[in-house]
């Protein structure tokens, strides 16, 4: 059974959080999937904090952003990661699926 951690903002777009859900219902046997978005606010980087630790960092991140930029993951620990975007003045909206 996989399980839905809500622990950031809920993903306001209904397509792609159900997307993330079909992602994640492929990795079955996977003990949690946290989800949410994240909102650059005029920087080339912005930072996810879980509320709680994961287990391990050597977690998976998938990343779609509402604009045309590339965004990419890197400083993957077990308390958060941080999203950049090819923008360093970027305002765009990540979603994004950890999977642990």
């Amino acid at each position: 059974m996989i399980n839905f951690i809500f622990r950031e903002a809920e993903i306001d777009n209904p397509f792609i959080a159900e997307a993330f859900r079909e992602i994640a219902r492929l990795f079955a046997g996977i003990k949690d999937n946290i989800f949410g978005s994240v909102t650059f606010a005029t920087s080339g980087t912005a930072a996810v904090v879980f509320d709680s630790p994961v287990t391990i960092a050597n977690y998976k991140i998938f990343v779609i952003g509402n604009v045309n930029e590339t965004f990419w993951v890197t400083s993957k620990t077990v308390t958060g990661f941080t999203v950049n975007s090819s923008n360093g003045s970027s305002v765009a909206v990540v979603d994004w699926l950890l999977i642990e």
